[in-house]
């Protein structure tokens, strides 16, 4: 997965390259996003909860 910038002169053209980025994304890639994202939300998951107050 390749991260980069690029630079838009309004927010209609940002939001159009966004949609055909996605649109050009493999189901390969989109199963990496996603398990990139879901990686995010649990470092560990074994590990205790915070106890109630």
């Amino acid at each position: 997965m390749e991260k980069g910038a690029l630079g838009f002169k309004s927010f209609a053209e940002a939001d159009a390259s966004d949609v055909l980025a996605r649109r050009d994304l493999t189901p390969e890639q989109r199963v990496e996003i996603f398990l990139a994202i879901q990686q995010r939300g649990t470092v560990n998951a074994a590990e205790p909860r915070l106890t109630r107050v």
